[in-house]
């Protein structure tokens, strides 16, 4: 719905949130004595309805409430009067409710950030960098909003961490189809490179912060070791003193392929690597030198039995 409207209207951010919220509804900012983020009211079609914005919270939350509020109005299932709130729902809040505030968050970050305008801020930018501070400064959203949109969009394989003073990750953020972000805690991540998967590094501060961001490469695997993948796996299972995962590190790999065997042998490699990365039991395996030629083995052997 949120696509549709801005489409009516011919909008991409950034645009005029007040002037497009305005020609549906009359809006009053004014600091609300108990706890929401915004009311709508008299969502029933027989007049002009009301949004009232709580002036209590900044800048950045007052325009996604006033984007949610919208979704409010605009939803046709929605009717009567709301009281919102966009983050926190406690356990005893009834389903109805609930679903109500989900759909109009989900409005109001598609209104806020569309999915296509993201698609075409990505493929325009030359840097993660640029990127994400074109985001931040051309829709307005809070950087909690934007980050979560942003991940949530692209189908490019991102992580990016926000450090502390010792290059520790804070807080983590990744696409769906990236390494898994549960090993980035507790290590200098600017000196010791969490993950083996081909990558474009990237180092910047953005609104006061400082972050690392990894964008992940499908790289082709030069086979220099002609030995069996078994035997492969073997001495890497030997150097490691990793018998007792072996099984593991077996199961994984033909799942991967088996969803991906359509891709281009490299595309799969990579694939592969990544779904061991991020997880602690798999760390030295694969950093080991001959983890790529175990991959690149077996994922040969596996696409040559597929065609048959």
């Amino acid at each position: 719905m949120a696509q549709r409207l801005l489409a009516r209207h011919a909008l991409e951010p950034p645009f005029d949130l007040d002037g497009l919220v305005e020609k549906y509804a009359v809006i009053d900012r004014r600091r609300i004595p108990f706890s929401a983020d915004g009311i709508s009211i008299s969502i029933d079609g027989t007049k002009k309805p009301e949004i009232i914005i709580n002036t209590i919270h900044p800048k950045t939350r007052q325009k996604f409430t006033l984007a949610h509020e919208l979704g409010h109005i605009i939803i046709p299932w929605h009717t009567g009067t709301i009281l919102s709130h966009t983050t926190y729902l406690g356990a005893d809040v009834r389903w109805e409710y609930r679903e109500m505030e989900s759909e109009a968050n989900r409005f109001a970050a598609e209104l806020l950030l569309p999915t296509r305008w993201i698609g075409g801020k990505f493929r325009e930018a030359d840097s993660i960098s640029e990127f994400l501070h074109s985001i931040l400064s051309d829709s307005g959203a809070s950087k909690e909003a934007a980050f979560i949109k942003v991940f949530d969009t692209l189908e490019s394989r991102i992580v990016l961490a926000e450090l502390d003073e010792n290059n520790e990750c804070v807080k983590p953020f990744a696409t769906r189809n990236a390494p898994y972000t549960q090993t980035l805690y507790g290590i200098d991540l600017i000196n010791d490179p969490p993950f083996a998967t081909e990558s474009k590094i990237e180092e910047f501060n953005l609104y006061g912060k400082h972050y690392i961001s990894w964008e992940f490469i499908d790289s082709e695997i030069e086979l220099t070791d002609h030995r069996p993948w078994r035997d492969v796996l073997d001495q890497i299972m030997m150097d490691c003193d990793a018998k007792n995962i072996q099984p593991s590190i077996n199961a994984v790999l033909p799942a991967v392929y088996q969803m991906n065997k359509e891709k281009p042998i490299r595309e799969i490699c990579s694939k592969v690597i990544m779904a061991y990365e991020g997880r602690d039991k798999f760390k030295y395996i694969i950093n080991h030198a001959l983890f790529s030629q175990y991959v690149i083995k077996r994922v040969n052997e596996l696409s040559e039995k597929n065609k048959i």
